[in-house]
């Protein structure tokens, strides 16, 4: 199992001087990143990408984070990066990269960025195996560049999730999947299609998210966690408020950065269905521990920097308006 130490400082603007030295800062608090990347490794970078609004807002990652991150990527010696995402919630991956920033970001960094949803540039999708059977998926398609790729770093946004709880780190990897996978009945993000029930939900969703961990497995976690969002993930839920939780947190497990990260929004990160966040869905962070991919327990993960308690939140929980 990854190393449980999970790093959190404050970053209390985007401005790119504050976001690289906050970065900088939290990597040197758990000991830097020469363990996780090596000389001529090549590297992606898992974002989030919901919506169409600016990622001031808190729904979509902030282009500097991922600039931030990936300098010091390059500074460990990686050769080659990528950008990578398939957005569920943007009319084009490629489209949203744009807007948001992206292209400004990837060119002196001589990234790529790479839309999860369609198999380019490769001629088609490969099938992983998901270890053990999987609970939902037997086998999982991905663009082969998150095979390709040595490392893979997750940069998710902290925000609270109407279909299954929370979004960090592990619910971020839903979007390595094409649209194709997440849109149908393995997992629909609340969509009632077919035969699947609000009952189907609750078990088929948190079990997917783990399913698709298992296949392709996170290498570090950087959460933009400087704005983040409760009530829901995505502008299509109505209500939800940006939280300024002006933190950078980061870690070489997802599991237990995603345990830090759900207490730092005021919740119990081993609260059983149907107490929240947890209200409508198995706990997923407990069933990607059960699996083996890390600690569900705060008592078995050291925190360095600033404490929980200093960055704790009271983000209000998801509403369950894409489940009416």
């Amino acid at each position: 199992m990854k190393d449980n130490t999970v790093g959190i400082v404050r970053c209390d603007s985007y401005d790119y001087e504050f976001v690289k030295q906050s970065v900088t800062r939290v990597l040197d608090l758990i000991g830097g990143l020469t363990d996780v990347v090596r000389p001529g490794d090549r590297v992606a970078f898992k974002v989030n990408m919901t919506g169409e609004l600016s990622p001031n807002h808190g729904w979509t990652t902030h282009p500097n984070v991922v600039r931030a991150i990936a300098e010091s990527v390059l500074d460990a010696g990686a050769r080659e990066l990528f950008i990578v995402e398939g957005s569920g919630g943007a009319p084009t991956t490629l489209g949203a990269m744009k807007a948001f920033g992206y292209d400004e970001v990837a060119k002196p960094l001589g990234a790529k960025i790479i839309d999860l949803n369609s198999p380019e540039p490769y001629q088609e999708f490969m099938l992983v195996d998901v270890p053990n059977g999987g609970f939902i998926h037997q086998r999982i398609p991905f663009n082969r560049i998150l095979l390709d790729s040595d490392i893979l770093i997750s940069v998710p946004k902290m925000k609270c999730h109407d279909c299954v709880g929370i979004t960090l780190a592990l619910k971020n990897q839903v979007g390595c999947t094409p649209r194709t996978v997440f849109e149908r009945g393995e997992m629909v993000h609340g969509k009632k299609q077919g035969k699947v029930t609000v009952a189907d939900l609750r078990y088929i969703m948190p079990r997917a998210v783990v399913d698709i961990n298992l296949a392709r497995r996170i290498d570090f976690v950087v959460v933009d966690a400087v704005v983040g969002r409760d009530l829901g993930e995505g502008d299509w839920i109505s209500g939800t408020r940006a939280i300024n939780t002006n933190t950078i947190i980061v870690g070489r497990n997802p599991v237990a950065v995603d345990v830090v990260g759900c207490a730092a929004m005021g919740f119990d990160p081993e609260a059983d269905y149907p107490l929240q966040p947890f209200s409508r869905v198995d706990n997923y962070l407990k069933l990607a521990s059960e699996s083996g991919l890390g600690p569900c327990k705060l008592s078995e993960i050291t925190v360095k920097g600033t404490p929980i308690q200093e960055i704790r939140q009271s983000y209000r929980p998801p509403s369950g308006q894409t489940w009416k």
